[in-house]
């Protein structure tokens, strides 16, 4: 078995889809499976063993597409398989294969419950192309798969949910020490989708408590998000940390996680927060609100447009210790079902079917 991994970026500072790329390519050379990684975009990690990059600025340079072409001419054989991520290279790798240019047999990911093609014309004619390649199109959630087919429901009968996996860094329950000013934690890029915004908003509606709000990751939002945080007075609780390497030293750092998206496919930032024992306070949103769902609760779901429910939710962790404690030992236990192993054997069935 050849696998060949298509991407406009594999780096580990991206996001989650970027590293579950990296893990799935891990896991399967780990087990002895041929895997290779082709990243459109210049990428700022260290070398990755199999990996190789186009070392282009945008993924929607033209010459990422000719770049695909000679790849897979290059490398890919009949039988092996070709699985691409993310848009645009979905679409690249469709065309060619629609233009009798692509060899293998196709897989895709959908990563997103939601992207700004959807609702459009011009957004349903590049779907059509985009999907019509495939032979499989595996979801992230169930969530994912029935946003999707909501969106292209021809596509019934080609789509299954294999859950996406991370490296579990804690084997235990964290024991936390009680302390004064508690310390509230976000991680994930500064966009729009991310909703930050509504999160400060909600801080500042926070009463007769002591916290720290701190927001790990970087992107364009940052100045907007920075002279929000003065405007509502938030100066000396709310710190933006920038990329942090350190997340497990950060997590157990934290006594509450806050995943305020406006929409989520997955969530893998939840996961390691309940695997840090963190009690959540997430949006009732399809994807996200399935990954914390589990027998016993371990997050408080609010509306994400409302930073009152935000800050109603935050507000009762932040009074009630027990509360906390339960939260977060039920999130361990949910944690465990997205182990690396389990995702990598997942797809390992899936490329079997079509050897």
């Amino acid at each position: 078995m050849r696998v060949h991994h298509i991407v406009s970026n594999y780096s580990m500072f991206m996001g989650g889809a970027e590293r579950v790329v990296r893990s799935l390519h891990a896991g399967l050379r780990n087990r002895k499976i041929e895997s290779y990684v082709l990243g459109l975009m210049q990428q700022i990690d260290p070398d990755v063993d199999g990996a190789q990059s186009l070392g282009l600025k945008s993924p929607y340079d033209l010459r990422a597409f000719y770049g695909i072409h000679r790849y897979i001419a290059k490398n890919v054989r009949p039988a092996d398989i070709v699985h691409v991520q993310l848009f645009p290279p979905l679409f690249y790798v469709s065309l060619l294969n629609l233009l009798g240019q692509c060899r293998g047999q196709l897989v895709c990911t959908e990563n997103s419950t939601s992207n700004r093609r959807r609702g459009t014309l011009i957004g349903r004619l590049l779907d059509t192309i985009t999907y019509s390649g495939y032979e499989q199109v595996v979801a992230i959630s169930e969530g994912v798969e029935q946003e999707l087919l909501n969106w292209r429901p021809e596509l019934k009968g080609k789509t299954r949910v294999i859950l996406n996996g991370t490296s579990l860094y804690f084997e235990r329950v964290i024991q936390r020490e009680p302390k004064k000013r508690l310390k509230v934690l976000s991680i994930g890029n500064l966009r729009p989708a991310k909703n930050y915004d509504n999160a400060l908003k909600a801080m500042a509606l926070l009463d007769g408590v002591d916290f720290e709000y701190q927001i790990a990751g970087k992107g364009a939002c940052l100045d907007g998000l920075a002279r929000l945080s003065r405007e509502l007075g938030l100066e000396s609780k709310v710190r933006f940390l920038g990329y942090v390497e350190t997340i497990p030293e950060l997590l157990a750092s934290a006594d509450i996680f806050l995943m305020p998206s406006r929409w989520e496919g997955f969530g893998l930032a939840a996961v390691d927060a309940m695997n840090a024992s963190l009690p959540l306070v997430v949006s009732d949103v399809p994807g996200l609100r399935e990954v914390v769902k589990g027998d016993s609760p371990c997050a408080i779901l609010v509306d994400p447009e409302s930073p009152e429910s935000i800050a109603g939710g935050l507000q009762r962790l932040l009074v009630s210790s027990e509360l906390r404690l339960r939260l977060g030992e039920n999130a361990f236990k949910q944690a465990q079902k997205f182990s690396v192993d389990q995702m990598v054997e997942a797809y390992i069935d899936l490329y079997g079917e079509f050897i």
